[in-house]
């Protein structure tokens, strides 16, 4: 007959996995892989934004840094023929 409770027989700890370091998981999960010392913590600071849907306009740009003083800005846009 099998045993009624959950008696640990002597197997051990619970072993625990850290999902976020295995290498299945997304790299956003894994955190930042950046040197600290090379990111600067005082302005002029310069984002490059890529990637964004062909729908993005220069409006939806400026909206997204609403708030934020922008001393300057150049927008690349890659148009197809």
């Amino acid at each position: 007959m099998f045993a009624a409770d959950d008696t640990d027989y002597g197997a051990g700890p619970k072993m625990v996995i850290n999902r976020a370091v295995l290498p299945t998981a997304p790299r956003a999960s894994r955190g930042a892989n950046v040197d600290m010392s090379q990111v600067p913590n005082e302005p002029p600071f310069t984002a490059y934004i890529g990637n964004l849907p062909f729908e993005a306009s220069a409006e939806d740009v400026e909206y997204f840094f609403k708030g934020l003083k922008v001393c300057s800005r150049s927008h690349i846009w890659k148009t197809t023929q």
